[in-house]
């Protein structure tokens, strides 16, 4: 499914040191540190210097790294790493942490985290996307869906998460804000286009960057009638990639889920779609060799279409890191071509 995220012992170990005052930021240049109680009110970003303004690169060339507060977690976390490899922009998840009756524990969100976060990508020149990352604290490992029976106080509570995420976000100037990773994977279907469409005004009141559906989508391609997904009002829509049945196949199923979600976006009038987390990982049953492949098949797929590549890193231990391995070179390559204007023959 592409959701495999943090080792089984490992968010409980966040929540204690965000309570404790002790995460930082992974290897950014300016850390960032905690309360040791939790946050009473959204923390402002810092109003000493202003943002540098918004940017928007054409394509959005980064990584996706779900786990990026949990320092060390990501191989690509420094912006200097993601500007070698040819990156302009980079999306992150915001770890939101609940418990298994759905009660959100919005004071333990790392808002100061956040802004400076934010901050330090943006003030190296790539453009920033987040996007709200739930873990169940209790059942730990593999953040998972939402039960059924107590979506409802998960859903009350995130509600003010989505507001204050937004009004740091705005105060930085991030690029993109997703109010949900996978939303669809996390709430079903039904519940993820109530629920998107209910929070996208919130959002707005707040946040005047772009606003990204961040999907799965891929499992609902060619498996019967398409979705009832509203994307009425979003800027983008982003889907999930992985070769989970081969990489001989993945020409052909990448070629479909590109073609589908841009039908399906531009229905409700959506022009942008973006591969906002594609790649391999741990789960995925391919070689290590095939993995490049798993890369070059969207942007061959995708060059034309697509207005954004956000390739997995992986987090530690659940698969090739794209730092500081072989597939830093095929991100390179690919993000360099993607970068490359067309060039046009001169008319004789």
């Amino acid at each position: 499914m592409g959701h495999l995220r943090l080792g089984t012992a490992l968010v409980p170990l966040l929540i204690l040191a965000i309570a404790c005052g002790s995460t930082q930021v992974a290897e950014l240049p300016t850390p960032a540190t905690t309360t040791a109680a939790p946050a009473t009110t959204a923390p402002a970003a810092a109003t000493s210097r202003s943002a540098p303004a918004r940017q928007a690169p054409e394509p959005f060339l980064g990584a996706f790294m779900p786990a990026l507060e949990v320092p060390g977690e990501h191989s690509l976390a420094y912006p200097q790493s993601l500007i070698d490899i040819g990156a302009n922009a980079v999306l992150f998840g915001l770890i939101v942490p609940y418990e298994s009756d759905g009660v959100i524990l919005g004071d333990y969100v790392a808002y100061e985290w956040l802004a400076e976060a934010v901050e330090a990508y943006r003030g190296q020149g790539l453009a920033v996307g987040v996007a709200l990352e739930p873990i169940n604290i209790e059942t730990q490992g593999e953040p998972g869906p939402v039960p059924p029976e107590v979506r409802g106080v998960f859903l009350a509570g995130l509600g003010d998460v989505v507001q204050r995420v937004a009004v740091v976000l705005e105060e930085t100037n991030a690029e993109v804000f997703a109010p949900l990773n996978e939303i669809d994977y996390k709430l079903g279907v039904e519940a993820a286009s109530e629920w998107g469409q209910e929070i996208l005004p919130l959002i707005r009141s707040s946040f005047s960057g772009r606003v990204l559906w961040k999907g799965s989508l891929f499992e609902h391609v060619g498996a019967g009638a398409p979705p009832d997904i509203d994307f009425t009002g979003y800027d983008i829509v982003g889907f999930s990639l992985f070769p989970f049945s081969g990489i001989a196949r993945y020409p052909a199923m990448a070629s479909e889920t590109i073609a589908s979600v841009r039908s399906w976006a531009s229905e409700d009038g959506v022009s942008e779609v973006w591969a906002a987390e594609f790649g391999s990982y741990m789960p995925v049953p391919i070689s290590r060799q095939d993995e490049p492949d798993a890369i070059r098949i969207v942007f061959d797929e995708g060059s034309e279409t697509l207005g954004g590549f956000f390739i997995l890193d992986p987090s530690r231990g659940f698969g090739t890191p794209l730092g500081g391995s072989d597939l830093e070179g095929v991100v390179l390559e690919q993000f360099t071509r993607a970068a490359t204007p067309p060039t046009t023959a001169a008319a004789p």
